[in-house]
């Protein structure tokens, strides 16, 4: 029986700055991307759903305790706004 676990999950810092507006102010900072991958065999990978709520928490945190960071991306290709 093959079973899909989760094999890579990594933040990347993106070289672009996107505006944001944090408290009363605009901001304008790094993008980070986020991507996880599954795979049964270790050689073909997938991409991985996160759950909706992990990821809001997730990205929070990012925008939060990462310095000059206003915006976290997550998808398959294209990042997505969180």
């Amino acid at each position: 029986m093959r079973v899909k676990c989760t094999i890579t999950a990594i933040p990347t810092a993106i070289p672009v700055k996107t505006v944001g507006v944090m408290g009363d102010g605009r901001t304008r900072d790094y993008v980070v991307g986020v991507r996880a991958v599954t795979s049964t065999d270790g050689t073909t990978a997938d991409f991985y759903q996160f759950d909706m709520k992990f990821l809001g928490e997730t990205a929070t945190r990012i925008i939060n305790e990462m310095k000059g960071v206003n915006r976290v991306g997550v998808g398959p290709r294209r990042l997505t706004a969180v």
